[in-house]
This record gives C-alpha cells, structure tokens and sequence, in this order.
C-alpha cells in the first residue's frame, strides 16, 4: 500500500485561508427580524390599531380591550414560528465527531470541522463519512439509506467516492477530501429542507384576497358611518366613534387572518 503522508501543516493552513475548510455553517432559515416583521407589519394589524387610536383619543379605554386578543395572537405566532425555524435548524446528517486524518505523515484525530480539502482520512466500520471523499484504497461495504433511501449495502472501493453522511457497515478505506463545508452532499440535503419557502396554494391566495378586499373596503365604510353618526344625527364624538368602530370591527376578517396563521404554521 503506498505510504500514507497526507498534508503538510503548512498545507492545510494555507487552505484553511483559502476558505476550503469544512467548518460551513447553514444559515438558510428565515431570520428572527423577518419572523417579527411579517408577524407585526400587516395590514389586519394596522386597521386594528388604527381603531384603537381612535378610541383612546375619545377616552373610551373599555372598548380597547380586543387589543389584547391581537397582541396574543401575534406573540404565540411569533413564539411558534421562531420554535419551529429553531427545530429544523437542528436538523443535521453528519454528526459532528472527530475523525482519523493523517497529518505530516502522522494520523491524528481532528473534528470533522478542521477538515480542509485534500485531506487523507481513515474511515473504518461504525464511522460516519465526514464529507464527501475520493477512495484512495481499501474496501468497504456502505449504508446510504438517510441520503437515498436505499436500505442495500453498497460496496465501494479504489477510484469511487463516498458521499458525506453514509456510513460503513464493514471494511476500511483510505479516501481523499474533494468537497467540503457547502459543496458537500448532506449539507446540500439539509439546507433543502432547511430552506424557508413561501407558502403557494389557492387557499391561501383566497384568504389573503378576501382579507386584503375587505380590509380596503372598511376604511371608507367606517368614515361613512362616523359622518352619519356625528353630523347627520348629531350624535357626541365619543359615541360616534364607539358606534362607527363596533360596526368596523364586527367587519374586519379576523376568522380568515387567524385561519392564514394557522396554515403557515402548520406547514
């Protein structure tokens, strides 16, 4: 068998500079300030709080109470999508253990993160491929089952690539780094699944129609019963805007925007 040097230090420092490190961290899910923002910036919210600023300006503070009802619907949606980015962000195919990798000529052990490309490692039977390798020698008979979905072993041997997380059931091999970090097989899976992807149905493009419909139409509906009420009937300020913003509010969508919530969530 051809001796096993590997790289040198000075090699795997350089590449280390070079950003050919298998030390990727995904980031593919939506951000904390996008979860915020899509969950506070609505339409449905504005109207709401447009509402309310109307009844506080009139001093009629008891009938501001559907703001809590609101402000709850909004945190648990916050809460919720922030529980679920944060579980599949966990979602991972390679274990990050530590691996043989031969060194100057010495075989060290190194996290699966210190790899760099290139790299000489020993993968023996009960391990884990680290990332995307090249067999130099040796046999081994491989399970690719969370990759494929193939429950067959299959054997691999010199000249045929490992993909990064397979696993050995039998044999040894000495194989070469030829990706890392992104560019690897596992990490091309996950960040898939990771990925966060705008919800496309007609369901949920009625929803937001109709809402965005109504929502639109209640603004003039609500000027118009504000004039009848205070000029027409010369009704005080106060009850003008109580009476206006009972009939708004029994108008706005609000069984269709908790039910959107809903389906995102869900999905």
């Amino acid at each position: 068998m051809e001796k096993m040097n590997g790289l040198s230090l000075a090699e795997v420092q350089l590449r280390k500079e070079q950003g050919l490190q298998n030390n990727f961290i995904e980031n593919a899910a939506k951000s904390t300030r996008a979860i915020f923002y899509d969950n506070l910036v609505t339409l449905f919210n504005f109207l709401n709080l447009l509402i309310g600023i109307c009844l506080f300006l009139v001093g009629a503070y008891s009938n501001m109470f559907y703001l809590i009802i609101i402000l709850v619907n909004i945190i648990i949606g916050i809460y919720q999508e922030i529980h679920a980015r944060n579980l599949v962000q966990k979602l991972s195919i390679v274990n990050k253990k530590q691996v043989s990798v031969f060194r100057d000529g010495i075989e060290i052990k190194v996290a699966t993160s210190e790899l760099v490309i290139e790299d000489l490692v020993k993968i023996t039977a009960g391990e884990q491929v680290p990332s995307d390798v090249k067999v130099i020698c040796g046999f081994a008979e491989v399970n690719e089952a969370m990759l494929t979905g193939e429950a067959d072993l299959i054997a691999k041997q010199a000249g045929e690539t490992l993909l990064s997380g397979s696993f050995l059931v039998s044999g040894e091999v000495f194989a070469r780094v030829i990706h890392v970090g992104k560019d690897n097989y596992a990490v091309k899976l996950t960040n898939e699944a990771k990925m966060h992807k705008p919800l496309n149905s007609e369901l949920i493009r009625a929803i937001r129609q109709v809402t965005k419909f109504t929502s639109f139409v209640i603004i003039p509906f609500g000027l118009l019963l504000f004039l009848e009420a205070y000029i027409w009937r010369a009704s005080g300020m106060k009850e003008a805007v109580v009476v206006s913003v009972a009939a708004v509010l029994g108008m706005l969508p609000k069984g269709l925007v908790f039910a959107d919530c809903k389906i995102k969530l869900d999905n």
